[in-house]
């Protein structure tokens, strides 16, 4: 079993810890929206789900559902989108057993969950016992309960004792049955190769258990939803209003999150401060995110065991109560027209918030959630009498390295130490390391001029898009005066936009009006259809040499400025941060840089030597030195191997053509660009990975993940990979859903 170690220091910049970016939506895959009964088959969403609760995945890949109000348990194929019924017709009451389940009578079934052979298994509140529908036959029995409410039974069969209005249930790797018996206040066990019943947790008394306590006979309140992964169960309580685990193998209870005092509150700092109130559904996944249904909050939470923080993932939250009987009059009018039988289902879905931020969507007390083998999140939204889904993004997928490279840190120093040797161990310790590699930077590559406190932007001339407006603009880069030739893309309306940074060899490929580059790097063009402000740029110095070769025009910049190329070219990309986010059309806390291969390099070395970027994407620039790889050429006097007093041919050093400038200084010292790298931290960043930047590279961004780590994020560093160097389509749609889900917040 992993274990996780919450760190106890949070960072607190406003645009890190934030709500559900907009860019994830939610939408229903089951259920009409209408309570009853019409059908027990049918196409998902045509079909009627009358309150459902626990949700899971089965070993079929197939969503099971408890459908409380017509006491049957469904079955969703996510493929073809079929809902399908499994257990129960329709009719309340305790009867079938021994028979196939879908002749039996049910009474309010509240959660599903399989055992190891796929046998399905749920708990029925209203009778008070746990069945299970033998997966071979179809045929269900009776595993606890008697079918009356009361406490009794321990030590002997699990299904001569009483549970008192039980509500979940989960299995261990030994198929051990564990029962929320929530009316006992207790936790049972029933050991399945005895029959056995036992009393794990709890006694009975209504009282929020003690942090480190022994499980056993001492007081649990109100648990109402259990999930089991590993060697840990995990407990959201009721009553209690909080999130507990206990360690099997030591039996110990441990506090999670929440104060266990009714509230709404909390998102963006430690859970154990959060309030919930009446918390009804919880899982648990392996990187350690735990995501509660907060029922009487209307929202779906979402904690992250490893740093403790907490958000809100899906929920507009509790509805407040109107201050004026003008304002009560239009609330009820909304939710008379939002639960209006007669309502299409596409109208009830838009009022509920289809299609949009989860975080905007009206939820009606959400009794289950659970993970499907995407990550994406499923939702009882119970009194809206449908199934819900929040889809996980595609480029979650590549957060996690390949198992040959994962915990690969190679042979780069470790940005983790500071220049004396000692270690890095707290937030704390992490900014002045931060401060000491960025003055490190500052020294190899030569400090930056001032930057320009309002730069200049002249427009030549605009024209009116298909949904935008596409400007000529010239951006003022330089105390000086100095310019760099543009296209500034903007959505029609007001905004403010987020907006991106699109750096390139010259700005028309990224408006899709080069050559090359349609469909696979003009970014600026395809951000702006998604509602962008971009501002695309070329090499700076183009201006004054139209035509030049780009090479030597950064070389010849590094000799006027007698600093290395690529800080100049982080210097102008500060300078157009600060162009835009002065732009009243543009939000400035939510402005992205992107580039290719040379815009790769010029978007790294931006984003990691101006911290105002809120997110990157690098696209196969060649994140670390490479002398097998002629394509990575950061010993060219246009990238670090700029030297006054030596100048190389192109090409890979050998004893001939010898490593010039910093790159020599920086490859005889050891040293390579994994410090540099860190400097991103905790800021999200994305390496769109080619020929240039394989899976191998995880290498050298793990250190970044540990940097990450210290502070108390996961999945804030991202490798993807394809066969060239150009982005496939597959690879343009990630780069550009990344953008989307980390700048598209819209607070």
């Amino acid at each position: 079993m992993r274990r996780f170690a919450p760190t106890m220091f949070f960072l607190t910049l406003p645009f890190l810890i934030a709500a559900a970016p907009a860019a994830e939506t939610i939408e229903t895959v089951a259920g009409t929206g209408k309570p009853g009964d019409n059908g027990s088959e049918g196409v998902a969403t045509e079909t009627n789900i009358d309150q459902p609760f626990g949700l899971e995945f089965g070993p079929d890949a197939a969503l099971y559902i408890c459908e409380v109000g017509q006491h049957r348990v469904r079955r969703l194929d996510v493929a073809s989108g079929r809902l399908t019924t499994v257990a129960g017709y329709g009719r309340r009451g305790y009867a079938g057993d021994g028979g196939p389940a879908t002749d039996a009578e049910l009474n309010e079934p509240y959660e599903v969950r399989f055992d190891s052979k796929g046998n399905l298994h749920f708990v029925e509140m209203r009778n008070h016992v746990v069945r299970r529908v033998d997966a071979q036959t179809g045929r269900i029995s009776t595993v606890a309960g008697t079918g009356k409410a009361g406490y009794g039974g321990d030590g002997g069969p699990a299904t001569a004792a009483e549970l008192r209005d039980p509500h979940s249930i989960a299995f261990d790797a030994g198929d051990r049955l564990y029962i929320a018996d929530i009316g006992n206040h207790r936790i049972r066990r029933v050991d399945p190769k005895t029959g056995q019943i036992e009393t794990l947790a709890g006694n009975g008394q209504k009282r929020l258990p003690h942090d480190g306590d022994p499980a056993r006979d001492k007081p649990i309140l109100g648990p109402r939803a259990l999930f089991i992964l590993g060697d840990d169960l995990w407990i959201a309580l009721r009553e209690g209003n909080s999130i507990w685990r206990i360690d099997l193998g030591y039996g110990a209870i441990h506090h999670v999150a929440c104060t266990g005092g009714k509230g709404f509150s909390g998102d963006g700092g430690p859970a154990l401060q959060a309030a919930f109130n009446g918390p009804k559904g919880i899982t648990v996944d392996r990187f350690g995110r735990i995501v509660v249904a907060d029922t009487e909050n209307q929202a779906i939470r979402e904690i992250d065991f490893r740093s403790g923080l907490i958000r809100t993932l899906a929920g507009a939250g509790p509805v407040q109560e109107p201050a004026t009987l003008a304002e009560r009059k239009a609330t009820d009018a909304t939710l008379a027209e939002r639960k209006a039988t007669d309502a299409t289902v596409a109208q009830r879905k838009a009022a509920l918030g289809d299609g949009g931020p989860p975080t905007k969507a009206l939820l009606d007390r959400p009794h289950g959630v659970c993970l499907g083998p995407d990550g994406s999140v499923y939702i009882g939204d119970t009194n809206h009498h449908c199934v819900r889904k929040v889809a996980r993004p595609a480029w979650r997928d590549f957060t996690e390295p390949p198992a040959e490279f994962a915990g690969n840190l190679g042979t780069y120093r470790s940005p983790l130490k500071f220049a004396d040797g000692t270690d890095v161990r707290t937030p704390e310790d992490w900014t002045k390391r931060r401060q000491e590699i960025l003055a490190s930077w500052q020294r190899r590559l030569g400090a930056w001029p001032p930057l320009v406190e309002r730069p200049a932007v002249e427009y030549l001339e605009s024209a009116a898009r298909d949904g935008y407006v596409e400007h000529h603009v010239h951006v003022q880069v330089s105390p000086e005066g100095k310019l760099a030739d543009g296209y500034l893309l903007a959505p029609e309306g007001d905004g403010p936009f987020p907006a991106v940074l699109v750096p390139f060899y010259e700005p028309l490929t990224s408006i899709g009006r080069g050559q090359k580059g349609r469909g696979t790097h003009d970014y600026g063009w395809q951000l702006v259809r998604r509602g962008f402000v971009t501002l695309s740029i070329g090499t700076p110095a183009a201006l004054e040499s139209l035509g030049g070769d780009t090479r030597k025009l950064l070389v010849e910049s590094g000799v006027s400025e007698r600093r290395q190329p690529l800080t100049m070219l982080a210097y102008v990309a500060a300078n157009c941060h600060t162009a835009l986010a002065q732009m009243p059309q543009v939000d400035p806390q939510r402005i992205g840089v992107i580039g290719l291969s040379y815009g790769g390099k010029w978007s790294m070395f931006a984003s990691c030597l101006y911290e105002k970027f809120a997110c990157a994407v690098w696209s196969d620039p060649g994140i670390v030195f490479n002398e097998q790889n002629a394509n990575v050429n950061y010993w060219e006097p246009w990238y670090l191997g700029y030297d006054p007093q030596a100048q190389r041919k192109p090409g890979i050093p050998s004893a001939e053509n010898p490593r010039t400038g910093l790159y020599k200084e920086m490859v005889e010292a050891g040293e390579d660009l994994v410090d540099l790298h860190a400097l991103m931290a905790p800021r999200p960043l994305l390496v769109s990975g080619g020929t240039e930047d394989p899976p191998r590279n995880w290498r050298a961004l793990n250190h970044l993940v540990a940097v990450n780590r210290l502070l108390g994020y996961e999945h804030r560093v991202a490798l993807t990979a394809r066969s060239g160097h150009v982005p496939t389509p597959a690879a343009l749609a990630l780069e550009l859903e990344f953008l989307e889900y980390w700048l598209n917040r819209g607070e």
